[in-house]
């Protein structure tokens, strides 16, 4: 169930965008950002799916999550797209907002059950971010994009 959590979660988070007024990032920071992002929330997060009595207390495990989620967010919400990935990038940002609000409320756990189709960027983009996060080492394991 916590790997459930901690997958479902970070999966959510790979898709997000920036609040930038236009897609202006390279790929490779882009990547690096989110890949950095991912992997930190992920390392943050661990300790608390690995706790037998947050597991089985879902408002507290919401609640527990909600702080580094909030960084996730944020730094998510900071990465800067390239212009073609731009819609998706903030597609994901609001859904990320939205899986955060409810973490907040001691919710995550049906929310991650609402949450419904995460968006994706279009195939070509989505080809090229992952090219590019196979030469990154901050991706190593982690390749959003794939």
């Amino acid at each position: 169930m916590v790997l459930v959590v901690a997958a479902a979660v970070a999966g959510a988070f790979i898709v997000f965008r920036s609040r930038d007024d236009g897609g202006t990032g390279s790929d490779e920071a882009y990547v690096r950002a989110v890949c950095v992002a991912t992997k930190t929330f992920g390392e943050e997060t661990e300790r608390y799916f690995s706790d037998p009595e947050l597991v089985q207390d879902s408002e507290k495990l919401s609640k527990a999550i909600a702080g580094p989620l909030r960084t996730y967010v944020n730094r998510m919400a900071a990465a800067k797209p390239p212009p073609d990935a731009r819609d998706y990038h903030e597609a994901a940002v609001r859904q990320l907002r939205t899986l955060l609000a409810a973490a907040e409320r001691g919710e995550i756990l049906q929310a991650l059950r609402d949450f419904g189709d995460t968006p994706e960027p279009p195939p070509e983009v989505e080809a090229r971010l992952s090219a590019v996060a196979e030469s990154i080492e901050e991706c190593e394991d982690i390749n959003p994009f794939d």
